[in-house]
């Protein structure tokens, strides 16, 4: 997984997937899944933002990507 940015904790994913592509969700643990995301300085940057609390979506917006990620969580095998 070179080159990608993963992370378990949902509401990361969720706030990355509304401005970037979900690469793999990689499920080899069985209690915990990661989302992956290819590594930019963009992705960086969403990140940074995200961490520091400087963030601004739309509650919609995120709500429906929280909602997409369960979504391909629980649908897919």
């Amino acid at each position: 997984m070179q080159n990608l940015y993963a992370t378990s904790d949902l509401a990361v994913g969720a706030y990355v997937a509304l401005y970037f592509p979900v690469e793999a969700i990689d499920r080899s643990e069985p209690q915990r899944v990661q989302f992956c995301f290819r590594r930019s300085e963009e992705l960086d940057s969403a990140l940074e933002e995200y961490w520091n609390g400087a963030a601004r979506v739309s509650p919609r917006a995120y709500f429906a990507s929280v909602r997409d990620l369960k979504h391909r969580l629980y649908d897919q095998p």
